[in-house]
């Protein structure tokens, strides 16, 4: 295992929480007011036709009680068997601004009907098909009170699958927790103000706080550090690096490659200290509405947000850097969740691939004839296991060798199917369907990588374990 140990200097994971999805199976009442840029998506003061039938465990009508004006809309629960979500859906005209578009508001007001004090409720944003792309929980006391409540864009996260504030084409509310009644009221697009902050200086303000903190940009790409160490050489070149990888990616999917129109860039962040690691997660997950966990060391993505630390003994040019911003614009471009179970294995693939292509070095020469030669076994503790089981489970540090020469087999012998790969797992299509659309299965694939890896490491290779992307020429 010790040849395996350099390369497995990370896992990159995502939330620990539950991520929600517009269940295809349910169906969802939607109102037919109509969404303005920076106005009112809805103010029920005029009749709405919500059919009853349209939701499962609740009837929806509107209600002469507002918080504004002469109605609102109200949700009454009624018992089903199994009990279904209501869900609501307010249809949005165009897409949201980011530029000019500081929050979603609304007023609501609850009543339980017994003990429960608050209620749960998510607001998802969905895009033309009706899939949710973010998503935010919030909870509303259930005091029978009005209140109000504002969810800043920042503070929403990727939801079914990822997409851009221009893609959203409907708010959607989710029920979550038990209720007698509920009122919505006054929902809202909230203009950003002309002294807003910029996203990337509010991502750097979370990270470090008022600490000094130098960074580098450019390309829709941001690196921040608090580390004394690392100097504006050290920036520009992970920066470099971080380009360099953008446009791998784009030039192996082609056209798979659709950026998500968020404000901020993505970012890899480098922290002086362990601590400060932490509590940033601490803070995102706060800002979130979830709970995160980061590993203890090493590095971690969150959509198309890096993080790691800074170690004096391991010096100012670190694979882990490389690798753990690979996962952020592998999210960003490839709409790619790391750590997810369906996107983790194409992520970990690409993001130690190309770490082996620029530190060959994370993995000794030999490791890769002992491993074709040995071949693939069905055994927890086996470093090749089954395709099968590999690219539909949670990934682990033991598949990083794995799935970078898988990565690289796809790139020598089928290029072609990468952007069909990638698309297909964007849109949350299952992994047994992406290859069957291809012409292939698992099994088969599991096949030709093996013969592919036995003749091309028959012996170990002295000029590293892939060919170096056209991208690090003369680096």
């Amino acid at each position: 295992m010790k040849h395996i140990a350099n390369l497995l200097l990370l896992m990159a994971c995502v939330i620990a929480g539950v991520t929600d999805t517009c269940r295809a199976d349910v169906a969802i009442a939607t109102a037919p007011s109509l969404l303005q840029p920076d106005a009112a998506i809805a103010t029920f003061d005029t009749d709405v036709d919500l059919p009853e039938a349209k939701l499962v465990s609740a009837r929806v009508s509107r209600d002469p009680a507002a918080f504004a004006g002469a109605g609102s809309l109200r949700i009454v629960f009624h018992a089903t068997e199994p009990v279904v979500p209501p869900t609501l859906r307010l249809p949005i005209t165009a897409g949201i601004d980011s530029g000019r578009t500081d929050a979603i508001s609304f007023h609501a007001r609850a009543a339980d009907g017994g003990a429960q004090k608050d209620v749960r409720v998510r607001i998802g944003l969905c895009n033309s098909s009706g899939r949710q792309i973010m998503q935010r929980p919030v909870t509303i006391p259930a005091d029978n009170q009005w209140h109000p409540v504002s969810v800043s864009l920042e503070r929403f996260r990727w939801g079914e699958i990822a997409g851009g504030w221009n893609e959203a084409r409907s708010v959607q509310i989710i029920i979550e927790s038990s209720f007698s009644s509920i009122w919505f009221d006054e929902v809202k697009l909230v203009p950003r103000g002309p002294d807003a902050v910029l996203p990337k200086d509010r991502l750097r303000k979370l990270a470090f706080a008022e600490r000094d903190a130098r960074s580098a940009e450019g390309d829709g790409l941001f690196v921040a550090t608090d580390a004394a160490d690392l100097t504006e050489a050290d920036m520009l070149r992970i920066l470099g690096n971080m380009k360099r990888t953008r446009s791998l990616v784009r030039r192996l999917f082609g056209d798979a490659v659709r950026p998500i129109d968020a404000a901020p860039p993505a970012a890899l962040l480098i922290f002086k200290d362990q601590p400060g690691y932490s509590v940033f997660w601490q803070n995102m997950g706060s800002q979130w509405g979830a709970r995160i966990l980061p590993p203890q060391s090493g590095g971690y993505t969150v959509q198309d947000i890096a993080t790691t630390t800074f170690d004096p003994k391991l010096g100012n040019d670190r694979p882990v850097w490389l690798h753990e911003s690979a996962h952020a614009i592998v999210g960003r471009d490839l709409r790619l969740a790391p750590g997810t179970i369906a996107h983790s294995w194409l992520q970990e693939g690409l993001a130690n691939y190309i770490q082996l292509c620029v530190y060959p070095n994370s993995l000794d020469n030999g490791a890769y004839p002992r491993l074709f030669a040995a071949g693939v076994q069905d055994l927890p503790q086996a470093l090749f296991r089954p395709l099968k089981s590999v690219l539909s489970e949670r990934v682990t540090t033991q598949q990083y060798a794995q799935l970078a020469s898988l990565t690289a087999y796809l790139i020598e012998a089928h290029p072609d199917w990468l952007p069909k790969i990638a698309s297909g797992l964007a849109d949350a299509t299952p992994v047994d369907k992406v290859f069957t659309a291809l012409g292939t299965d698992l099994d088969a694939l599991q096949t030709s990588w093996l013969a592919w890896g036995r003749k091309r490491f028959a012996q170990p290779r002295t000029d590293g374990h892939f060919d170096r992307p056209v991208e690090w020429n003369g680096r």
